[in-house]
């Protein structure tokens, strides 16, 4: 046989052989990476759903309560400088000094969370709206009114916990995208 012959076919066989294990690689990889994108999802998902939890653990935190709201309820879902932002006045009022006999309470219904973004940087901070009705009991006679506030998220260790929070006069003031 000839020599050219030879070494054709031994060079298309080469380029047979690298065609077939690139593209073997080729859809390993593709493989690698849809798996990757679907736990990259299901990660964001899960980290949506955890900030939209801890937001509304926040919210019920600060806003269920009788008499008084409890400094023990925000521990666990607020940083300690926003609860000292909300609670600044908390100690400066002596509930056994109070000549007048009022009974207060309140209580929140019908929250929804909206996230601001469709990313957002799920390792550190989260801001998002909420929607509320807060129901307000004082002597017997109950108010409600909706609310619609922004609440700044950082996380800390595996919990999201309320770092800022104001509530809103109108939507336009939301600063979340």
């Amino acid at each position: 046989m000839n020599i050219k012959v030879i070494v054709t076919s031994i060079l298309a066989l080469i380029f047979l052989v690298a065609s077939v294990l690139l593209f073997v690689d080729n859809q390993r990889t593709k493989s690698s990476l849809k798996d990757a994108e679907k736990k990259y999802s299901e990660l964001q998902s899960n980290s949506k759903l955890q900030v939209q939890n801890n937001a509304e653990e926040f919210l019920k935190a600060f806003y269920n309560y009788k008499d008084r709201p409890k400094k023990e309820q925000l521990k666990d879902v607020a940083t300690e400088k926003l609860q000292k932002t909300l609670l600044q006045t908390y100690d400066l009022v002596d509930e056994n000094k109070s000549d007048v006999e009022i009974e207060y309470e309140s209580k929140i219904k019908n929250i929804y969370i909206y996230h601001a973004q469709d990313q957002y940087d799920s390792d550190k901070q989260a801001y998002v709206l909420a929607r509320f009705d807060s129901v307000i009991k004082l002597n017997g006679k109950e108010s409600e009114s909706t609310i619609f506030a922004e609440i700044f998220l950082e996380k800390e260790g595996d919990i999201w916990k309320a770092a800022k929070y104001q509530t809103l006069q109108n939507i336009e003031e939301f600063e979340g995208n």
